[in-house]
């Protein structure tokens, strides 16, 4: 018998935000994109240069990945939950498929999320995103 954890449980929520949140980017959902953090969000996105203050800042830097960007789909190739009391870091690796001009390309994207337990369930109050560069050719 396999026994669940509270920790594994919290996982499992959190995984499921992360998710749906990747879900709302595809569709495009700002609400559900600006429902997924708190107010005063902190974090990195791609482009970054400076630290973003708020989830009105983020949803203006968003604009412009929502605008530019057409992720047809994604998957997580590493996706690690570390959960503190009412704080979890959540760590992953995931490929973003993206429709261009020439065709399709594909993007690792690589995350370290905060999230926070609230009454209400487990929510992002900061991250730090990041392109990785593609990895070379094998011979």
């Amino acid at each position: 018998m396999t026994t669940t954890t509270a920790s594994d449980k919290a996982a499992a929520e959190i995984r499921s935000h992360v998710e749906g949140l990747f879900d709302a980017f595809l569709a495009k959902d700002r609400d559900a994109l600006r429902d997924g953090r708190v107010a005063d969000w902190r974090g990195f996105q791609i482009p970054s240069t400076t630290l973003i203050r708020g989830v009105d800042r983020y949803m203006v830097d968003l604009e412009t990945a929502l605008q530019n960007l057409k992720v047809t789909r994604y998957e997580f190739l590493e996706f690690e939950v570390d959960v503190h009391d009412d704080i979890a870091l959540v760590y992953y690796i995931a490929r973003d498929w993206l429709d261009t001009p020439d065709g399709e390309e594909t993007a690792l994207v690589r995350a370290l999320d905060v999230y926070q337990r609230r009454s209400d369930g487990w929510i992002q109050i900061g991250s730090n995103i990041c392109v990785l560069p593609d990895p070379p050719a094998s011979n």
